[in-house]
């Protein structure tokens, strides 16, 4: 049970970080097409 739920953890980090590693790259984009419509 503990190794199932180590694994588990594991996985919910890995999908925060990709969720969040997402969400950074998309904020990058947004950021980089404002300052090239309003510069």
């Amino acid at each position: 049970m503990a190794c199932m739920s180590k694994r588990a953890i594991a996985r919910t980090e890995d999908v925060s970080k990709t969720v969040v590693g997402e969400a950074i790259a998309q904020g990058l984009r947004n950021m980089e097409k404002f300052l090239k419509k309003y510069l």
